[in-house]
């Protein structure tokens, strides 16, 4: 995480994730820049600041990172739960956010950026044809 920040890279939260789908944890870090420069570009950019500082982060698989926006249902469901309870520095199984279950995960990070990056766009529900 500290090498992500330092490098100025936009990070707002940074978890690891299982799934019994893949059998697999991922280590997942939601940035904006997925947003605005796409997923390949959030990849080449992390690859760049991890290879800058290779005795920080050691046995990190490059296959075993993933990216997300933080408009992701589950980043946002995450982020929700993040600002009733502090998640940071817990491991959570069978855990179910507001409707988003998650099988397991370690919260390393949840940044306060992420809760104003959310707010930043309005979602509006669609009228139905009662209404």
């Amino acid at each position: 995480m500290r090498v992500l920040q330092e490098g100025g890279f936009a990070l707002a939260a940074l978890f690891w994730l299982y799934t019994s789908e893949a059998n697999d944890w991922k280590l997942t870090v939601v940035s904006p820049q997925v947003d605005t420069k796409g997923p390949l570009s959030t990849y080449a950019t992390i690859r760049q600041l991890l290879a800058k500082a290779p005795h920080s982060v050691t046995g990190l698989d490059p296959f075993a990172v993933t990216v997300l926006s933080p408009k992701e249902p589950l980043v946002m469901a995450i982020a929700g739960a993040n600002a009733i309870h502090d998640l940071t520095g817990r491991r959570m199984t069978r855990a179910n956010f507001g409707g988003t279950y998650v099988e397991d995960m370690y919260v390393y990070f949840i940044g306060e950026s992420i809760r104003a990056y959310i707010s930043s766009f309005s979602y509006e529900r669609p009228k139905t044809s009662h209404e």
